[in-house]
C-alpha cells in the first residue's frame, strides 16, 4: 500500500492538493482512501493508496507517510483567507495566534516535503501543476480531466456532500481565490504585523 501526506498549514491550497491526488488516483484506477487525519483508520482496504490530509505537526503521520506533498502561498493570503474563513463561520479570530500558528505548521511540515505545491504557479497554471503532481505520485492520467473533477467540486460542493472525510470541501470554503486579494479582508496594521515572516 502507498501512504500519501498532504500536510501543511491552514488555507493555502491544501485541500485543493489533495483533492488533485486523489482525483489522479482515482483516474488511474487505482483503489483510494483517502481521509482527514482525525478520521483515518489505518484498517481500511484493502485498497492501493491511502491519501491524508493534515495541518497539525504530528511524527506519527510523518513515519506513516511514503511520501508527504506540502503547500505553500502567499502569506498575507493566507491570513486574509483564513480571516475570511473563520469569520463566514462564526468563529472566533485571533490574528496573532492564528498568524503564529500557521508559520509553524508551515515550517514544520517544510522540511519534509517531497513536493511542493505553489499555490501562485497553480492559479496561473493548472493544467501544468496538475501534470507534475500526477508524474510526482507516479501516475499518468489527463491533467484537464484532473482538473475539471476539481472545479465541480470547487463549484458545486452541495453535489459532492458537505465537509466529509473524504472530500473536506464546504460551501464557504472556497472565496476570491485570486492572488492578492489579502486587501480585502484584513487591516493595514495586519498586513504589517505579516512582514516579519516573510512570505511562505
Amino acid at each position: 500500500m502507498n501512504k500519501i501526506l498532504v500536510a501543511t498549514t491552514h488555507r493555502c491550497g491544501s485541500t485543493a492538493l489533495y483533492n488533485i491526488v486523489r482525483f489522479c488516483l482515482l483516474r488511474s484506477n487505482k483503489g483510494v482512501y483517502s481521509s482527514w487525519y482525525g478520521f483515518y483508520d489505518e484498517k481500511r482496504g484493502p485498497l492501493d493508496t491511502h491519501v491524508v490530509k493534515i495541518h497539525n505537526f504530528d511524527n506519527r503521520f510523518l513515519g506513516w507517510a511514503d511520501m508527504v506533498l506540502t503547500a505553500k502561498r502567499d502569506l498575507r493570503d493566507i491570513m486574509g483567507s483564513l480571516k475570511r474563513f473563520s469569520l463566514a463561520r462564526g468563529r472566533d479570530f485571533n490574528f496573532d495566534d492564528e498568524l503564529r500558528r500557521c508559520v509553524y505548521y508551515y515550517n514544520a511540515w517544510d522540511q519534509y516535503s517531497d513536493y511542493e505545491f505553489i499555490y501562485e504557479d497553480f492559479f496561473n497554471n493548472p493544467i501544468g501543476i496538475i501534470d507534475e503532481i500526477a508524474k510526482t505520485i507516479g501516475v499518468a492520467v489527463s491533467a484537464n480531466d484532473v482538473h475539471a473533477d476539481l472545479r465541480r467540486i470547487t463549484e458545486h460542493p452541495r453535489g459532492f456532500g458537505l465537509c466529509t472525510q473524504h472530500l473536506l470541501t464546504h460551501p464557504s470554503h472556497v472565496g476570491s481565490m485570486k492572488p492578492g486579494c489579502y486587501a480585502e479582508h484584513l487591516t493595514a496594521e495586519e498586513v504589517s504585523g505579516i512582514y516579519k515572516y516573510g512570505k511562505i
